[in-house]
């Protein structure tokens, strides 16, 4: 579940405060690089992570994404904070905008 042309990614995980990931995604421009570090795991409440990357200007910024039961289904809220300029915001307000996009999708076909 990527959005755009990206295709499969090369990922590695340490999911545990302060473990360190990196995703490397895989688009016809070539591999762009992701790592990042988690900040907190909350299950199932809250998740929270730094995200470097160069479309970010190679600097952390923060995803913290909240999990809200409402009756059968999860509200969730994603905030991506810090990020270097406005259409960096928009650019990724679209990406995960398509990626939440998609996850719905997959649920719905798997219910």
């Amino acid at each position: 579940m990527r959005p755009g042309d990206s295709q499969r990614s090369k990922v590695k995980l340490d999911p545990r405060v302060a473990g360190e990931f990196k995703v490397d995604m895989r688009t016809s421009a070539g591999e762009i690089p992701h790592t990042g570090t988690y900040k907190a795991i909350d299950r199932p409440n809250r998740l929270a992570f730094t995200r470097n990357s160069p479309e970010a200007g190679n600097r952390d910024s923060l995803v913290t994404i909240d999990f809200k039961p409402i009756g059968s289904a999860t509200e969730v809220v994603l905030r991506h904070e810090k990020l270097p300029s406005d259409e960096e915001v928009e650019a990724h307000r679209k990406g995960w905008t398509r990626i939440l996009e998609l996850m719905s999708q997959s649920y719905a076909h798997a219910a």
